[in-house]
């Protein structure tokens, strides 16, 4: 990285000070001063939906919450598959992508099959969800450092929605069903008798 100069360190930080002063959680929110001046101050260096994506990956490896081992945070992998899936959108400018895109977005995931071991897999009810609900996320961070419009946001959050159970077919993951007083009786004494014919 290029060296700076004492005078422009100094200005930096009196920049960085003054929209602390002003913006102090938000000021706060990014890992250095210099990339809070370069969102703050000129956050129109982000053009495109890839670069505004790409910048929130980077965002949030630098913030987000320590996992043991030092493994991945698991976030991330729901990040990576938001930016695959906005691949067709990635050089249109930022404010384009609206509920029509996440709409067309929704109906890939549902029919995106993917490799498990030997068997050929669907992304369930909630996998899809949560994909879309990043894209959310990262349009409403957007919005929160300038980089995309609050009408853009608006626009998703009014028309587009999420999918429903059964909805298009979407499958849901299989919850054990609870286990009621009779049948755990009837289990127990089975187990009993099964276990005397074996003494």
């Amino acid at each position: 990285p290029e060296a700076r100069s004492e005078k422009d360190i100094k200005i930096a930080f009196e920049t960085w000070l003054e929209l602390y002063e002003k913006h102090p959680r938000k000021t706060l929110s990014f890992s250095s001063p210099y990339e809070a001046l370069s969102y703050m101050i000129t956050p129109t260096t982000i053009t495109t939906i890839a670069q505004l994506f790409e910048k929130y990956e980077t965002y949030y490896r630098n913030n987000a919450p320590e996992v043991r081992n030092g493994l991945e945070h698991p976030d991330l992998r729901l990040i990576r598959r938001a930016r695959n899936f906005i691949q067709p959108y990635a050089e249109w400018p930022v404010n384009s992508l609206g509920p029509d895109e996440l709409n067309d977005i929704k109906k890939k995931l549902l029919k995106h099959k993917y490799k498990k071991g030997k068997q050929e897999q669907s992304y369930t009810r909630r996998g899809i969800n949560d994909t879309l609900k990043w894209i959310k996320k990262i349009i409403k961070w957007g919005v929160g450092r300038n980089i995309v419009k609050n009408e853009t946001l608006i626009g998703i959050e009014n028309e587009f929605k999420l999918l429903r159970i059964g909805e298009r077919g979407a499958k849901d993951n299989i919850k054990r069903q609870r286990v009621t007083p009779e049948e755990f009786e009837k289990d127990r004494k089975s187990t009993r008798l099964n276990s005397s014919h074996t003494d």
